[in-house]
């Protein structure tokens, strides 16, 4: 493949801000369970994101991999369809799903195109970035729920609260009504019980070893 063949990210994809300084996660990031990346991400719908300022500090987020060229092997976004349906109002209020494209190939345009096959709500969003970005995404996740290393399993699903760090996993074909009800583990409670408390027990809170973690050296 020649050079100007070569898929490319939109321009402004790299991790510099106005000054020409590489950008960083914020600092109390480091202190538990939402040490996220603050790494850039396209969506289909034309938006920039970062994401954890964007999309996961304060939200209760679903997030998978899956790749365009993968869906005939296993149909991941078809079964993220059905549990995008079973959180219903939910979805683009209280709960957001991110699906990572792993593939270089799936550009926005791609993605747009690809989303338009499916009953994309508010709140669903199709994202790409550079691929040293998406492998840091997927080995911080893979890190902290078997520490293994590596290409990330488009059967695995991550869903957590970002204002608490409290994080879990399910696997995609879980049963819709199944994987909605264990997103509402993470939800915070409202009334009495102090601010920013889960409201039920359910998955494990993340450790704090992140020896990998990407910031910019």
């Amino acid at each position: 493949m020649i050079e100007q063949d070569k898929p490319r990210l939109p321009e402004g994809s790299r991790r510099i801000d106005t000054n020409g300084k590489a950008e960083l996660p914020p600092p109390a990031q480091a202190r538990g369970g939402n040490a996220f990346p603050n790494i850039p991400l396209f969506a289909h719908t034309g938006e920039r994101f970062r994401l954890y300022e964007d999309l996961i500090k304060d939200r209760i987020v679903v997030l998978h991999f899956f790749t365009i060229r993968g869906q005939k092997a296993f149909p991941s976004v078809r079964h993220m369809e059905n549990i995008a349906k079973h959180l219903k109002g939910r979805l683009g209020s209280e709960v957001f799903i991110y699906s990572v494209s792993q593939d270089i190939r799936d550009t926005p345009a791609r993605l747009k195109h690809f989303a338009a096959r499916y009953e994309v709500p508010k709140g669903w969003y199709f994202l790409t970035a550079l691929p040293e970005d998406v492998e840091a995404l997927s080995d911080r996740l893979q890190r902290s729920a078997c520490n293994h290393r590596g290409s990330h399993s488009p059967r695995m699903v991550h869903y957590g609260n970002g204002g608490v760090g409290m994080w879990g996993a399910f696997g995609v074909d879980s049963d819709p009504a199944f994987a909605a009800e264990r997103v509402s583990w993470v939800a915070t409670a409202e009334g009495p019980v102090p601010a920013g408390a889960p409201r039920r027990a359910g998955p494990r809170r993340l450790g704090n070893d992140f020896a990998h973690h990407n910031r910019e050296t």
